[in-house]
């Protein structure tokens, strides 16, 4: 049975993938209500059924983690999804996405290349070869689909394409198979269109200078990525950045608050208060002691980096 709109994520392996799936959808629940979420995992239901309306068990032949994304179409469902990874945080209303999505069948956020390189290929040599117009450049952060003939072929090519992945020339990320060069040609060669945000949807910190703005409780977040100014309500923290700061903050405000119903502004000035400060001194005090090492210049900003080590 398919149901109409929803969200997906997956959260398979290790707890602290589950754990930022279950903190995806708090924030979910908390600042874009009204959505039913599904998740592919490989945990009992009843361990998930707290946060999430399905749980669709994974399929370990398909293998683990980025590759399970490129059979996403047959897990999910709804006849329209959009798709979030785990590691990202809800900071506000994000239904705009759907009419931003509207008109294709399948999508990302991102921007189409006709030269340069991406994911290891060169973008021209990678077109000649395959014959095709342009390639997708995206981030998997986030993708939109429907249950559709097209969308149907487009996964499945996506499947077909990890046994020439190699020998495209397609960089594997940690060692694993990287699902969003898989999407990327595949949309391309059925001529499909990713979609521009404004900066406004799904950013990752990569990029990132400055100070960084963010409250999970106010429905706010924004920084400058490569010297533009970008306000995202789905902040993707993928890589290392749910073990950064900010994080951690975000979700200590959320969970205070869902387990309390103390008022969002009290709560966000009591963990700003607490943690920014505590945060700082630790911050000030490994950048004096890398300084009398001799191993750094001193610096006084940013006050509240994503690392300490920034």
């Amino acid at each position: 049975m398919e149901f109409n709109r929803g969200i997906i994520t997956l959260a398979q392996g290790k707890q602290r993938y589950i754990d930022m799936a279950v903190n995806l959808a708090k924030s979910i629940r908390l600042n874009s209500p009204g959505l039913p979420i599904a998740v592919i995992t490989d945990r009992p239901e009843a361990e998930m059924k707290k946060w999430f309306d399905y749980v669709v068990p994974v399929n370990p032949r398909h293998g683990l983690g980025l590759v399970q994304k490129v059979y996403l179409y047959d897990y999910s469902p709804f006849s329209e999804t959009i798709f979030i990874d785990s590691d990202c945080l809800v900071v506000n209303d994000f239904s705009f996405l759907w009419d931003l999505f509207q008109g294709n069948d399948v999508s990302a956020i991102g921007e189409k290349l006709i030269d340069g390189n991406w994911a290891g290929m060169s973008v021209t040599e990678t077109c000649d070869r395959l014959k095709l117009p342009y390639i997708v450049q995206l981030n998997g952060g986030v993708y939109y689909f429907k249950k559709n003939d097209t969308a149907a072929a487009v996964f499945s090519n996506a499947q077909k394409l990890i046994e020439a992945y190699d020998t495209i020339g397609i960089a594997r990320l940690r060692g694993q198979v990287n699902e969003e060069p898989l999407m990327s040609l595949s949309m391309a060669q059925f001529g499909l269109s990713p979609i521009n945000d404004n900066g406004k949807g799904m950013r990752t910190p990569v990029g990132q200078k400055g100070v960084f703005r963010m409250d999970i409780l106010k429905g706010y977040c924004s920084f400058l990525k490569h010297n533009i100014k970008v306000e995202p309500v789905i902040m993707h923290f993928g890589g290392g950045y749910p073990e950064a700061f900010h994080y951690r903050r975000e979700v200590l405000k959320m969970k205070i608050y869902l387990a309390t119903r103390i008022p969002k502004f009290i709560i966000s000035a009591f963990v700003n208060g607490f943690a920014n400060s505590f945060y700082a001194m630790y911050v000030f005090a490994y950048r004096c002691l890398k300084f009398i090492m001799g191993k750094s210049k001193f610096k006084m900003s940013p006050l509240l980096p994503m690392f300490k080590f920034e």
